[in-house]
């Protein structure tokens, strides 16, 4: 007979849920438990069968390579049977995970982790983030309006509302990897710049209207975010951002600056013009440095 899981360990499959997988090290960064106590916890599930551990070479917030674990069948299913998670959400949005990208993931969840901190420090601002795998018809359907280049989905969807003043920005995140190509004349080709007039198509009718009532805001616009982890792709993305026109939504930014400012500094390109100086996607009055504490 299966022992009956603590709320530690319940914790940890229901922020598994949330971000589908996670390393060693973001386990820590939530408060989940520490790095030592995140491995014991996470050979003990793995024994009871509830997620699943691979071994990333992804160089995560330490430096080394990092266990990564993720749900299995009986860890979405114990979660459904609590009451925990919808059982409207098919398993294999949680279980299916593509090895080959875990590196991309991992920044998406870094990204995210880092949005927590801010509103931890700033509690004047009230983030709200759709989890790709609860909220996953919103990601595979809300970008489906048919316009000249229609079909992306974006790495993350989030609002950030300042209380005192009542505004809420809406942001689409875009982590990328250089495995996409920036540019091509093949209309059949998915780049970077059919994957902007995407999103310039949805600025242009209002496409992004039925976020409003799942995030609980009103929204003038949006900004896509890109983030890059090495200075030459970020480079490129600027060169290749200045080339489109009405293109100041997207904002950019390297991986390296928010781990060492945080995601609410002045680190953002704007239009990928970055002779004019980096930008706070919080604005000037409510920008902030917020790196990453040290983990245990």
């Amino acid at each position: 007979m299966t022992k009956d899981l603590s709320p530690k360990e319940l914790a940890l499959l229901a922020a598994l849920a949330e971000y589908r997988v996670l390393s060693a090290g973001q386990i820590s960064a939530l408060g989940l438990a520490s790095r030592q106590m995140a491995r014991r916890r996470i050979c003990d599930l793995m024994k009871s069968g509830h997620i699943g551990v691979v071994h990333q070479p992804f160089r995560g917030l330490a430096g080394r390579p990092e266990n990564v674990v993720f749900l299995r069948t009986a860890g979405v299913e114990l979660l459904k049977n609590r009451g925990e998670l919808d059982r409207k959400v098919p398993d294999d949005v949680l279980t299916r995970i593509d090895f080959r990208t875990l590196g991309h993931q991992l920044l998406i969840n870094w990204f995210r982790i880092h949005l927590n901190l801010t509103s931890q420090h700033q509690t004047n601002l009230v983030i709200k983030y759709l989890s790709p795998t609860l909220y996953h018809d919103r990601y595979s359907t809300s970008f489906t309006d048919p316009g000249p280049v229609a079909g992306v989905i974006p790495d993350g969807i989030f609002s950030i509302s300042e209380t005192k003043s009542g505004k809420s920005l809406l942001f689409f995140l875009e982590v990328d990897m250089a495995t996409e190509t920036l540019s091509s004349r093949n209309s059949q080709t998915k780049d970077i710049q059919k994957k902007i007039q995407s999103y310039q198509h949805m600025l242009a009718n209002s496409g992004y209207g039925e976020f409003e009532e799942v995030l609980g805001g009103k929204f003038k616009g949006f900004r896509t975010l890109f983030v890059t982890p090495s200075k030459s792709r970020f480079d490129q993305l600027c060169r290749l951002v200045r080339s489109i026109s009405n293109a100041d939504f997207v904002w950019l930014t390297e991986s390296d600056a928010i781990f060492q400012r945080g995601v609410s500094a002045v680190i953002w390109v704007r239009g990928g013009n970055s002779e004019t100086g980096s930008h706070s996607i919080l604005g000037p009055t409510l920008q902030f440095d917020c790196p990453f504490p040290t983990l245990e």
